[in-house]
């Protein structure tokens, strides 16, 4: 891109628009509200979220690739030597091929509404299936196994 007359210190990560103001290339459009990114890195990978973790980018990575969806993280080095430099580099990304962008922001934005409402659920009461015994477990648990604090069997939390 070659720098507009006018701005001689336009940089090359940013686009004219055509009432000219500039855009940066990272910037995320809204479809649907859900944010698709538009920050290319190159041969055509984007970013589709960023973490301050490098654990919370990994199972992003791993639900990802069980969605067929090929990925890779970008700063998982930097930030794993210093931990502080995450917010200054902008976090663990995320990177996927823009052909998948707006499939794999969509699949990260549903399994995170599908997390938060599962630990805002109510706590939930039920008889043990072994003893009989009463149970009142955290919401969160609904569908897992766990064990009964009396008879010490594993049980089944109802969903």
């Amino acid at each position: 891109m070659k720098p507009d007359p006018v701005n001689p210190f336009e940089s090359p990560q940013t686009e004219s628009r055509p009432d000219g103001e500039a855009e940066l290339a990272g910037a995320a459009s809204e479809t649907d509200g859900l944010p698709i990114p538009r920050g290319v890195h190159g041969d055509g990978i984007v970013t589709v979220a960023s973490f301050g973790y490098i654990n919370e980018a990994s199972v992003a990575v791993s639900l990802l690739q069980q969605e067929g969806i090929n990925c890779c993280l970008d700063n998982e080095g930097i930030v794993s030597v210093n931990a502080f430099l995450s917010n200054a580099v902008g976090g663990v990304k995320v990177l996927v091929h823009e052909k998948d962008a707006e499939r794999a922001a969509c699949f990260l934005h549903e399994h995170r509404r599908s997390l938060q409402a599962k630990q805002s659920q109510e706590d939930i009461e039920f008889d043990c299936e072994e003893c009989g015994a009463p149970l009142k477990m955290p919401g969160n648990r609904r569908g897992r196994v766990e064990t009964c604090p009396k008879c010490r069997e594993f049980i089944d939390v109802p969903e």
